[in-house]
């Protein structure tokens, strides 16, 4: 089975970390919640985690600073914020 895109209903701390567990494997993914407030805590939880993930790559020496910048918005600009139903079952690209 093969997932194209996927959607999480909740923003708060958990949402936004599923949500960047789907984009950083590579899947878009709609993240909603009843207030645009919520949905951008969970967006910045999202990015929050991405760049704790990244940054122990940075150390480690795999990843250049400008890498990791790279692919924290690489991962990040697939998770697409919403406070309505409209976009699921749409393409999110």
């Amino acid at each position: 089975m093969f997932v194209f895109k996927a959607a999480v209903v909740g923003a708060g701390t958990m949402g936004g970390q599923i949500a960047q567990t789907i984009a950083a494997a590579g899947v878009p993914v709609v993240l909603k919640d009843i207030d645009d407030a919520l949905v951008q805590a969970g967006l910045a939880e999202a990015r929050g985690v991405s760049e704790g993930q990244v940054a122990k790559l940075v150390e480690r020496g795999k990843l250049t600073s400008e890498q990791a910048r790279e692919q924290v918005e690489e991962i990040v600009g697939r998770i697409h914020g919403s406070t309505a139903y409209e976009r699921f079952g749409k393409s999110i690209s």
